[in-house]
């Protein structure tokens, strides 16, 4: 219903987290510059793996009809029995993803591939954290 909505706020907290932490100051010096390019990289892949599957598991919920394009948008709203259904939803399925996405994450920030082409990595991010979350919101529905 609105489990993306979870991924999708770590997404936004993680941009928000890299454009204030990793500005440029004129203290810095070479090796904290090259530490801070390193870990705005990686925040960078978390960035795509998040909104990337974010994005494409509102896309699905949309073909369902659980994702209108008017008011209330989410149509589990439409009565307090659906709301309270679509709220541990968020709070299960949609956290399970979230840290099943990080996790993920973590795992190919230590033993991710370094010779990837830029566009070609950019690809791979989106489709694990995409197939990540649409792993996790199969089992939720399956053991639902």
């Amino acid at each position: 219903m609105a489990c993306f909505l979870v991924p999708l706020g770590e997404a936004v907290l993680a941009s928000v987290v890299k454009h204030t932490a990793f500005r440029k100051s004129a203290a810095d010096t070479v090796k904290a510059a090259e530490t801070k390019s390193v870990w705005k990289k990686r925040i960078s892949a978390l960035e795509q793996m998040l909104y990337g599957g974010s994005f494409f598991l509102a896309i699905e919920h949309v073909y369902h009809g659980e994702l209108v394009f008017y008011p209330p948008f989410l149509t589990a709203m439409e009565s307090p029995e659906e709301t309270r259904v679509m709220l541990h939803e968020i709070a299960t399925a949609g956290s399970g993803m979230a840290l099943f996405v990080t996790a993920l994450w973590g795992i190919f920030s230590m033993f991710g591939a370094k010779k990837m082409p830029g566009k070609l990595k950019v690809a791979a991010r989106v489709l694990a954290g995409t197939a990540a979350m649409f792993l996790v919101d199969g089992l939720f529905a399956a053991f639902a």
